[in-house]
């Protein structure tokens, strides 16, 4: 017996991870060999795809779609792909889960004409059932209010779209955030300001009770969006992910979000170190056989730390009993190489007075940033100045080299290539909050004190 089964794996928000099963049964037993699909081949696809959809005035959803299969031979026809990709089209249009919702019967060729191969997904019931096991490990009788949908050309698909999908897509793509609620006092204004609108990683410090982990969740909750939160248990699996099991990883999750690592120092230094290489590039790197992935994400990551081992170094409650020793030694663990690559650092309680916003004016001001930065960087995969790389600065801003001389002679410090980066990063997004069109010198200034010290206390 042979049969084919298209099995769809929501990759995190990311796009759908479409794994093709052929399962041959030999002497009663399912045999199956893991392949991956060479990119040129996964090109080809997507491209006839695009192709095929343009004819009805479709276009492949900004989501990318990721191939592989499970094939006991070397080879497989093409066409075979076109129902698992269309599927995945449709599922992100219509913002349905093809792993528990709906389930497309039938057989379509990448031309959206009905394909008789040999090869095509069976119409019997228990045939069925054994394909919805691929999908949710479930029998049928849980799905009696699946939708079931034969799409044998793009005509359908197209029909779908207009009476469905498109319908359903939200029309108002208006910047919309909350006011910030219990916050006292205006330095955190501006810094909530700086994260909201600049998507800028930032380091959070002071002793424990002062609001280390609240002003972070309350960044996040002025867009309406969720923190993922790392612990010390938390593996360089869990954070990153894998292609080959699907598993999206909390990086991922987290895409256009933000990841909130509280206790820094106790994280595993295998996953600090997996961050550091990410906030390099904004980009997560995947190999499966034949297969290599690089996904840019644009993740906001938090951190939090207490400045010394007891972690009352600063408090006004109680005294520290942290040795001068030690509590060097915590600190040198604490400016690392990642802490190196983070852009805002704020001490609680906080002595910043820049006035960069007010309550009155915090949600027009950080909206209007928003807005300015989706216009620069239009067409250029991200929207925020917190991603900003060294080529697109020089493409964008030609004095950027000026201002970096600017940057050296105002600090006190000697300043890495990269801590220049970030400072210019902060001083473009405290530029768009102030509604100047340029980095002019008060904003460089305004950026040098939120940069991490040499010394912390």
């Amino acid at each position: 017996m042979k049969y084919q089964t298209y099995t769809l794996t929501n990759f995190g928000n990311r796009g759908f991870l479409v794994r093709v099963s052929v399962v041959i049964h030999k002497r009663g037993l399912p045999k199956l060999q893991v392949l991956g699909l060479p990119v040129a081949e996964a090109r080809k696809i997507v491209s006839t795809c695009n192709s095929a959809l343009a004819s009805y005035g479709l276009s492949m959803p900004s989501a990318k779609i990721y191939v592989t299969y499970d094939h006991p031979y070397k080879s497989f026809p093409t066409n075979h792909y076109a129902l698992a990709l269309l599927a995945c089209i449709y599922s992100y249009l219509y913002n349905v889960d093809l792993v528990t919702n709906t389930i497309f019967t039938g057989s379509l060729d990448i031309f959206g004409n009905v394909s008789n191969s040999n090869i095509c997904l069976p119409s019997e019931m228990d045939s069925i059932n054994r394909i919805v096991g691929n999908f949710s490990n479930t029998d049928l009788t849980s799905l009696n209010n699946v939708p079931f949908y034969d799409i044998k050309c793009l005509t359908q698909l197209h029909d779908l779209y207009k009476s469905k999908i498109k319908s359903s897509i939200p029309t108002n793509t208006a910047v919309k955030i909350s006011s910030p609620e219990n916050i006292v006092g205006e330095s955190l204004l501006d810094f909530m300001a700086l994260v909201v609108a600049g998507k800028h990683s930032s380091l959070i410090t002071g002793p424990p009770g002062v609001g280390k982990t609240t002003l972070a969740h309350t960044c996040a909750s002025i867009e309406n969006k969720n923190v993922f939160q790392l612990d010390t248990l938390t593996s360089v699996k869990n954070l990153l992910g894998s292609l080959s099991t699907g598993d999206a990883g909390l990086l991922n999750e987290a895409h256009g979000g933000y990841l909130l690592l509280d206790d820094f120092i106790s994280t595993k230094p295998l996953v600090l170190d997996a961050l550091r290489k990410y906030m390099d590039t904004f980009t997560l790197s995947y190999k499966v056989p034949d297969l290599s992935l690089c996904l840019p994400t644009y993740t906001t990551l938090l951190y939090t730390s207490n400045l010394c081992h007891c972690g009352y170094l600063g408090s006004d409650i109680k005294e520290c009993v942290c040795p001068p020793y030690k509590v060097y030694t915590y600190q040198q663990k604490l400016c690392g190489p990642t802490v190196d690559r983070v852009s805002l650092y704020l001490s609680l309680p906080s002595l910043h007075t820049n006035r960069l916003v007010t309550r009155d004016n915090f949600q027009v001001r950080v909206c209007r940033a928003l807005e300015l930065q989706a216009l620069r960087y239009k067409n250029l995969g991200f929207s925020n100045n917190g991603f900003l790389d060294y080529k697109i600065c020089t493409q964008l801003f030609p004095k950027i080299n000026t201002q970096f001389k600017i940057l050296r002679t105002l600090s006190s410090d000697t300043l890495s290539n990269r801590q220049l980066l970030n400072l210019f990063r902060v001083a473009l997004t405290i530029s768009d909050l102030r509604g100047v069109d340029y980095v002019d010198d008060y904003s460089l200034k305004v950026a040098l004190s939120y940069k991490v010290p040499s010394k912390l206390y």
